[in-house]
């Protein structure tokens, strides 16, 4: 499972795999990543500790290698350090990378505006308040008792769909990245880069994304159609991300996703500066980066402010 609040509920040890190796860890999934830590901590340290050793025996070597009086010593030295298992830097895996993405200009006060909107697909199946506002600070989260026509609600505020009655009302020079939209849209027949490059020039910015999200530089040029699922996702988050989005909508942007990439979209989510609107059932994601709710209770849209107050409730 990619689950974390899942799994922390429910295991007893993680067993994970990293560096061909298997490492065992008691406890659930928060006492994994502090032992992890703790083991990182430990070898980086042994890292250290060798690394000016080798430094310290190899002036020595240095230093006295012409002089005839410690040629044994010197020689004693060089046998030793040929005997040494040199250890290579640990790297961090506990530590999210950071994806920063800049807003280019300062935002309106009001992003979007909802008026007497009835979405639909062949009837009437959500009515939403007579008036609603989307202010530029909103993390919305919706949330759906059985998850039906949610992609439906986003597709009309992206005027993908017609509504059957009402408007929506988007500032019409406000850059938009829609997570479901461009994972719709990947050319399979193109690679990675060739998918990324052709709007984007930025070399540098679409690889460090990519690698962020465990993509290596090695697959970029790697066709999309022989992607798994979650790959072509991080392909998708990637394109999206390249935008520079004022507003963020995301539908179920962690299904297919690692845990690693759930915590760096969170991270992502939880520091961006715009509006961010987003349908998903990952709790520990949607807490952490949401400051209201947008309930559907028998097709109507209920607003939710006080995410502490009524996270528990829905999930009773």
């Amino acid at each position: 499972s990619h689950d974390v609040k899942f799994i922390n509920n429910t295991s007893e040890k993680i067993a994970e795999i990293s560096g061909k190796k298997i490492h065992i860890y008691p406890g659930n999934y928060s006492l994994y990543l502090e032992e992890k830590q703790a083991r990182f901590d430990k070898e980086m340290k042994d890292y250290r500790d060798q690394q000016r050793e080798l430094e310290l025996q190899n002036a020595y070597i240095n230093r006295f290698r012409a002089n005839s009086a410690k040629a044994t010593s010197v020689q004693s030295r060089i046998k030793a350090l040929a005997k040494i298992e040199v250890l290579t830097m640990p790297e961090n895996e506990t530590k999210v990378k950071s994806i920063q993405v800049n807003l280019e200009k300062r935002l309106p006060e009001i992003i979007l505006k909802l008026r007497n909107l009835q979405v639909w697909y062949s009837t009437p199946i959500i009515s939403l308040p007579e008036y609603l506002e989307v202010l530029k600070t909103d993390k919305i989260w919706i949330i759906w008792p059985n998850w039906a026509w949610k992609s439906t609600l986003l597709k009309t505020i992206l005027w993908e769909l017609k509504a059957i009655s009402g408007e929506v009302d988007i500032n019409e020079f406000l850059k938009i990245g829609s997570y479901s939209q461009v994972l719709s849209d990947l050319d399979m027949g193109k690679s990675i880069i060739e998918e990324l490059s052709q709007d984007f020039e930025d070399q540098t910015r679409i690889r460090n994304i990519l690698w962020w999200l465990l993509i290596t530089w090695e697959k970029v040029e790697q066709k999309i159609w022989t992607l798994s699922g979650w790959e072509r996702a991080k392909v998708a988050l990637t394109k999206m991300l390249l935008v520079k989005p004022h507003i963020i909508i995301m539908d179920e942007p962690t299904n297919h996703l690692d845990i690693h990439s759930k915590e760096v979209i969170k991270d992502m989510l939880a520091g961006f500066g715009g509006t961010t609107i987003v349908v998903s059932h990952d709790r520990d994601l949607l807490y952490n980066t949401s400051n209201k709710i947008w309930f559907i209770n028998k097709w109507n849209l209920e607003v939710y402010r006080d995410i502490d107050k009524e996270f528990n409730n829905f999930f009773e």
